[in-house]
């Protein structure tokens, strides 16, 4: 029987719409409090500072800036506090002993010295809750959304390749070499939109396309595994991708771009006489109906591409509405929809001819659509608390024309299309507690529930609960102690069931406001996608064949490292390693005959490796740069044999680089900047399916130049400048070098 999910959101969640619509909620009364108000200054030039983050440590009370950098925090209780400050681009601040007394307001005010290269004021991600960038247990990332504008990606995974750690394999993305490459069933790192897990329920992997550049403010990449905190799938990390608020000021901006593919570096790669090209345009509105603000987006994306079937048309709808409650108490609904219509590439015709593809493939067509709908809800209890709701709905479905169906002995005659629906109901409540400015603590509970209809894995459903808690002691200020535990219980209708119990330690000790150590460790889990368990198909020449006993893999991951910033320069280094059981890979199995894949695990395997990342600002932040090496040693310990017995091995892990290197500078004066990326990636040392092909490592080389004319912006980039041929995976040409001028205008 087919049954389907509801993205609709829970009673619980609307009830407590209504119920913290008031802020007296749990508070003492009105007469045993104070306020604390001020107003927060640059230092050289004395002008006021709007959008700096003030907090009262030990509390869930806090405020923002103004326009004119004054800010009042409301119903202090009565007693001694220590408030910080921080914003991006300045060094932060902190006041001990600041006295609060009932029905009296304590003025204090601030002057912040700026920094010569931008250091992120908040992360939300590494521990679930707000982070001073120096006090996060593990290693963090981040990109900004003017980094996404220069750059001018199509979809955002491209961007990513040049973040510290991160390597992308054919859209597959590995943060220090966790992932390898699957062809889209699964993946190590978790995907989160605003804190939203977003995978969907049958393939498991990320859907890049599903989510508008423009509509990005800033990007965290944490590294190592997270399953403490955030359950199956961030084994090797976290991606969350934090969305634009609506503005208070009306807002409209129009965003287009039109590009050009260049000819192969080698004219005999030439497969077509057309010019091909890449248009894209994103049009934004935003604006606030008193307590509501709302934003919405409608995006288009069009390409030939740059070889045979390598063709897209996309079109997204992206909207989110935010209602304040209080100025701390707020509910945030959003809605994403996006429908893609590509061709689809296995494999190139031959190294001779690597932008076509086979006769039987020419002409493959995906229809793909990704529909996401949510509602989160922050509501300040008092003082010390703060609950978190949130549920989300994700539907996956694509249907495959083929050209030309291939007879699967284990699974029968294909279908001239194959169609997959995958239905995803998410829901997670998180309550936060301050007890005082030494300890804090987290309690949170989730659940998944997952309905699949395809011909590609057969009916399924799947269930996932869990628990988890954390805790936070600040003996002293400069020293603290976050301990985290989650338990997690699978089902699949299969019979499959499973439980989990993963564990964290984080410790950062603080040097100075500009330095800290930190040291991680903790265990992370990851279960199998539907596609891994039960993928039953045939394409080009490869037979894939299901695996319903696959078990989830596990990982224990350790880390130490530490960050200093000293004027101009910030360096951020680290050391890690990690080790798998059960790791899940897809392997030959019938040794006769190299074309029949299955998921298996694999047993055992351990990466280690290092990283360094310095980035600096100089000349009054117009000449800024950066650079980073990561080095990995990837190695497969065990191999479990089809007699259940285990052998001895030491092999590189398939599809991992050893070498990472990225570096970035870019020069602004005046209204112009040009800037220029690039990124090497070293030669893979182990492929699977065509191990005797030639490989060669990856140097790309992309240009940008930027001018601003009030209220228009121009952008021009040039992507692989050097016009470098290379394979992430085998037989897979990455594209030519091509060049691409984007107008942008916004008015308010």
């Amino acid at each position: 029987m087919k049954r389907s999910a509801t993205g609709i959101l829970p009673a619980a969640l609307l009830l407590a719409f209504a119920l913290f619509e008031k802020p007296t909620f749990g508070q003492t009364a009105p007469v045993m409090r104070g306020t604390i108000s001020g107003i927060v200054r640059d230092q050289e030039s004395n002008e006021a500072l709007p959008g700096v983050n003030i907090i009262i440590d030990g509390t869930t009370l806090g405020a923002a800036s103004n326009l004119e950098g004054k800010f009042t925090i409301m119903a202090v209780p009565a007693g001694i506090y220590r408030v910080r400050v921080s914003i991006i681009g300045y060094l932060p601040k902190v006041e001990t002993g600041v006295p609060v007394n009932a029905g009296q307001n304590a003025e204090l005010n601030f002057v912040l010295g700026q920094t010569s290269v931008e250091v992120p004021e908040v992360i939300v991600t590494a521990s679930k809750r707000p982070q001073s960038f120096m006090e996060t247990p593990a290693s963090v990332s981040v990109v900004s959304a003017r980094q996404i504008e220069q750059q001018n990606f199509v979809t955002l995974d491209n961007m990513l390749e040049f973040t510290p750690g991160v390597n992308i394999m054919s859209g597959q993305i590995n943060i220090r070499g966790s992932s390898g490459y699957s062809r889209g069933a699964g993946s190590r790192v978790l995907f989160l939109i605003d804190g939203v897990p977003m995978l969907p329920g049958d393939s498991g992997d990320i859907k890049w396309d599903a989510l508008p550049p423009n509509e990005v403010e800033r990007v965290e990449v944490v590294k190592g595994a997270s399953s403490s905190l955030y359950g199956s799938n961030a084994l090797g990390g976290v991606v969350n991708v934090i969305t634009k608020d609506p503005t208070e000021k009306p807002f409209t901006g129009f965003r287009t771009t039109f590009g050009l593919y260049d000819d192969s570096y080698f004219s005999e790669y030439d497969w077509t006489k057309r010019r091909l090209s890449f248009n894209n345009q994103d049009l934004t509105h935003s604006r606030a109906l008193g307590k509501l603000k709302v934003r919405a987006s409608l995006g288009r994306r069009e390409s030939t591409g740059y070889g045979e079937n390598r063709h897209y048309h996309r079109v997204s709808a992206f909207s989110k509405a935010k209602y304040n409650f209080t100025p701390a108490t707020f509910a945030t609904l959003y809605a994403n929809y996006a429908r893609d219509r590509h061709g689809d590439v296995i494999q190139w015709k031959s190294a001779k001819d690597p932008f076509e593809v086979t006769d039987d493939d020419a002409g493959d067509v995906t229809i793909s659509h990704k529909l996401q709908l949510g509602g989160t809800l922050r509501a300040v209890l008092g003082r010390r608390a703060t609950l978190k709701l949130r549920n989300s709905f994700y539907q996956n479905g694509f249907d495959n024309e083929l050209a030309d169906p291939e007879e699967n002995p284990f699974c029968g005659t294909n279908s001239d299309t194959i169609s997959v629906r995958a239905n995803k109901n998410d829901f997670e409540g998180q309550f936060d507690f301050e007890w005082n400015a030494a300890h804090a603590s987290t309690f949170g509970a989730a659940g998944v529930l997952n309905f699949i209809d395809a011909t590609l894995y057969g009916n399924h459903e799947g269930r996932e609960f869990a628990g988890y808690m954390q805790h936070e002691w600040k003996p002293i200020p400069v020293f603290t102690a976050i301990g985290s535990l989650r338990f997690d219980y699978r089902w699949v209708d299969t019979g499959l069931e499973e439980y989990h119990v993963n564990p964290r330690l984080g410790l950062v000790y603080v040097l100075t406001p500009q330095a800290s150590l930190r040291a991680s460790s903790g265990r992370g889990f990851r279960a199998p996608s539907m596609a891994e368990m039960f993928t039953c198909t045939r394409a080009g020449g490869f037979t894939v064949i299901p695996n319903q006993d696959l078990s989830s893999e596990i990982a224990w991951s350790h880390e130490i490292g530490g960050q200093i910033l000293v004027n101009p320069f910030l360096l951020n280094t680290a050391l890690f390693w990690s080790d798998y059981e059960d790791f899940i890979e897809g392997t030959f199995v019938i040794k006769q005959s190299k074309s029949v894949i299955q998921f298996q695990n694999l047993n055992r395997a351990r990466i280690r490796g290092a990283e360094i990342e310095l980035n600096a600002g100089l000349w009054k932040k117009r000449l800024n740069f950066g650079m980073s090496y990561t080095y990995l040693d990837p190695r497969e310990l065990e191999q479990r044999n089809r007699d259940g017995s285990v052998t001895a091995v030491d092999l590189p892990l398939a599809y991992r680089a050893k070498h990472l290197l990225t570096g970035n500078v870019s020069l602004a004066y005046g209204r112009y900047a040009l800037g220029l990326d690039s990124r090497y990636v070293s030669r893979i040392e182990r492929v699977q399916v065509y191990p005797d092909d030639p490989r060669v490592s990856q140097r790309i080389t992309n240009l940008r130049l930027n001018a601003t004319f009030n209220p228009v912006e121009l952008t021009l980039n040039v992507y692989n400048f050097f016009r470098y041929s290379y394979t992430q995976v085998e037989r897979n040409m990455e594209p030519v070098r091509s060049i691409a001028l984007t107008a942008a205008i916004g008015v308010q």
